[in-house]
């Protein structure tokens, strides 16, 4: 039997069983203790079965301290909901959760993207042995399109042959072996994918979706149009072409067209009786967008509400701030969010907060392989249950850091601000924990990626004002939204003063391929030239996404008072840690406040502080006309094919402009050109990042 000596010896040489005391996603694990929010737990099934039972949505507000466990009850949900999967008999669960929203005028998109982002997720390979279920978006298409198919089936409007030929496709208990049904789905389609399209639509009980959504959502189990039907469904601006191998020209991009894919997304987990769970944590951070931001926000979860589904929404938020954000939601929204009264988390119980411990220490020691003499040890159970009393321990994460220090062989002082790590140091660490956890989340759209790059760039700019920080020698005098037709603009404009001369530079940040809606951001830009709402304009691009030929025109005509801002990965990634940074914070997820997270992050992260630096620039650089170029010249062409040819068949746009140390719009125009001669083609990754792919030569 090992010793004690020896188990200490083990003890301190390991990580801490209780360093993770910040749950940072709803997909990290950590042990649980089931009666530990208990009422909460019950709480959320049942909102589940109700919505379910009576086909309808529900709306549950779950508010407590920071610390108190809202992530880690919806972890909790996560794994309750991937059990359901591969339990017989019972109803699946999917759970999307949803990050704080980014702009104010974007909401339904944001909720859209991140709702099929989510659903999109691969499962674990232990919850759903059917090859045709990689995730739950996965399981949602594929039980509503076999509802449809057994309705079709019946249905008096149905011809004998495609009669027939439906109820061949649901011989085989499909509902237990989809991956065969959507084998013979895409067989099948060949011959008979448009009148099921056509006879779909027709099912009462699809009876109020919306007809072209509907239409394209269908074309899923056509394996050459997959991909785009998911992308599209998220909330992508396809590019002209990919939506007209979709047959429609409708974009989801938009706040109209996202809400209707939205709403149809609810009615499809409908009918195919999975219970979608939308999940809001760390909704504080909605409130660095202002009041109208959050109203906004209220609207549309009430709407989302109203519509037609079986959805539970969950909105987890620190509870002093709660009665904040619910009092600036318009009064009818407040009606819904009202519905259910708000769950406040309770505080622990010793008698919780020492089965936390002991669940802990469990996991250590059966990580070493080894068997205490009890499962406290080091400690004892009444040592542990003294502890807690005497510190007064009502939260997890007070317990957590409580017995970490123990550990550590100091006992916590009741004073410890004088030996309290600075905010720097905090954030330091917490930084590169966030860079790590956004590496495993799955890719977001470039669009919701543009979100993410405007509204960061305007954190920045924030923080170097309050700091008296300057960008490349200008003083920043303000920082503020611009309104268009009365409607908030989604940019920013932030006037700059450098040798005497004060300039107003508005910037937005698009990312879309759809030539209208890369268009319209242009459009927008222009009008803040014509009237004077600022005297430069800045579009930010991803610079391996090239500029549709419209929106390339309508840039051309702003020079030489606009530019487009060509940003790269290592310019983005920054930015999305630092979102997640400023989110925590707003939660209470880490012990700075906001406003110092933002202070220490553009301390140390020198990308933001040179992206600062470069738009800043942009607004004093008079001399250079900025026109993305329109071609390329045949020297240039001979250097991108020669590349391709001779060091790498495949490389992402930006790369390429590296290499060949280009302008990455020139390189943009060479790609394009030798694409339309049939030299290359243009492919993209799982980011929809574009990548020059040579073809085969003779």
């Amino acid at each position: 039997m090992t010793t004690h000596p020896e188990l200490d010896k083990l003890l301190a040489g390991a990580p801490s069983p209780f360093s993770d005391s910040v749950l940072p996603n709803a997909f990290r694990d950590t042990p649980d203790v089931p009666e530990i929010h208990a009422e909460a737990r019950d709480r959320l099934l049942a909102a589940i079965e109700h919505c379910r039972r009576e086909q309808v949505n529900a709306l549950q507000v779950i508010t407590g301290d920071p610390g108190e466990g809202k992530t880690h009850l919806l972890a909790w949900m996560r794994r309750r909901a991937e059990e359901s999967w591969s339990q017989p008999g019972s109803g699946p669960v999917a759970l999307a959760p949803i990050e704080p929203m980014r702009s104010v005028d974007r909401v339904f998109h944001h909720l859209l993207h991140e709702t099929v982002r989510h659903l999109r997720r691969p499962l674990a390979i232990h919850a759903h042995a059917d090859s045709a279920i990689e995730s739950p978006f996965d399981l949602v298409m594929w039980r509503a399109i076999l509802r449809m198919v057994r309705l079709l089936a019946d249905a008096p409007w149905v011809d004998g042959s495609l009669s027939t030929l439906l109820r061949s496709l649901t011989q085989h208990r499909p509902e237990r072996f989809l991956a065969a049904f959507a084998e013979l789905m895409a067989e099948a389609w060949r011959t008979m994918g448009e009148d099921f399209v056509v006879g779909a639509a027709r099912l009462p009980e699809l009876a109020g979706i919306d007809s072209e959504v509907l239409r394209t959502a269908l074309l899923y189990p056509d394996p050459a149009k997959r991909s785009d039907v998911v992308e599209w469904m998220g909330g992508a601006s396809l590019a002209d072409d990919r939506l007209e191998k979709l047959g429609t020209r409708l974009v989801l991009d938009g706040e109209d067209g996202a809400w209707r894919g939205l709403s149809t997304v609810l009615q499809l987990s409908r009918l195919a009786d999975v219970s979608l769970v939308l999940a809001l944590d760390q909704i504080e951070g909605t409130e660095r967008l202002g009041e109208e931001a959050v109203s906004a926000l209220m609207t549309a979860l009430a709407e989302v509400f109203n519509a037609p589904g079986a959805a539970v929404i969950a909105i987890f938020c620190q509870t002093q701030i709660w009665p904040r954000m619910r009092d600036r939601a318009q009064e009818q929204a407040r009606d819904r969010l009202d519905d259910q009264p708000a769950l406040v988390l309770r505080s622990l119980t010793p008698e919780q907060a020492a089965a936390l411990v002991a669940a802990r220490m469990r996991r250590f020691w059966h990580g070493v392989d080894q068997t205490p003499p009890s499962p406290f040890y080091p400690w004892e159970r009444e040592t542990v249950l003294q502890e807690i009393r005497s510190a007064n321990l009502r939260t997890p994460r007070a317990v957590l850091n409580h017995f970490r220090a123990l550990l550590a062989g100091r006992r916590p002082a009741p004073d410890r601000a004088a030996h309290a790590p600075s905010a720097r140091e905090v954030v330091r660490v917490r930084f590169a924990a966030i860079v790590e956890e956004e590496s495993r989340k799955p890719p977001r759209l470039p669009e919701a990626r543009a979100d993410v790059v405007q509204g960061m760039l305007r954190e920045t700019f924030k923080a170097a004002w309050v700091a008296g920080r300057r960008a490349s020698g200008a003083r920043i005098e303000s920082v503020e939204q611009v309104r268009l037709r009365q409607r908030p603009a989604p940019g920013t404009r932030v006037t700059l003063e450098r040798g005497g001369t004060r300039r107003r530079v508005y910037f937005e940040a698009n990312n879309s391929t759809h030539g209208g809606s890369a268009a319209a951001a242009a459009r927008r830009l222009k009008a803040v030239l014509r009237t004077g709402a600022a005297e430069r304009v800045l579009l930010l691009r991803e610079s391996a996404l090239p500029l549709p030929p419209m929106a390339r025109e309508l840039v051309v005509e702003l020079s030489p008072h606009g530019a487009v801002l060509w940003l790269d990965d290592g310019d983005v990634a920054p930015l999305s840690a630092f979102e997640s940074l400023l989110n925590a914070a707003a939660a209470g997820d880490i012990p700075v406040p906001e406003a110092e997270a933002r202070q220490a992050a553009l301390e140390q992260l020198e990308r933001l502080g040179a992206l600062l630096d470069r738009a800043a620039a942009a607004a004093f650089d008079d001399a250079k006309e900025h026109r993305p170029a329109a071609a390329a010249d045949a020297p240039t062409l001979a250097r991108v094919r020669k590349y391709l040819r001779d060091q790498r068949s495949i490389e992402t746009l930006p790369v390429l402009a590296e290499r060949l140390t280009l302008p990455v719009d020139v390189i943009h125009a060479a790609v394009e050109a030798l694409r339309v001669q049939g030299i290359l083609d243009l492919v993209q990754d799982r980011s929809r990042v574009h990548v020059a792919l040579l073809r085969p030569e003779d």
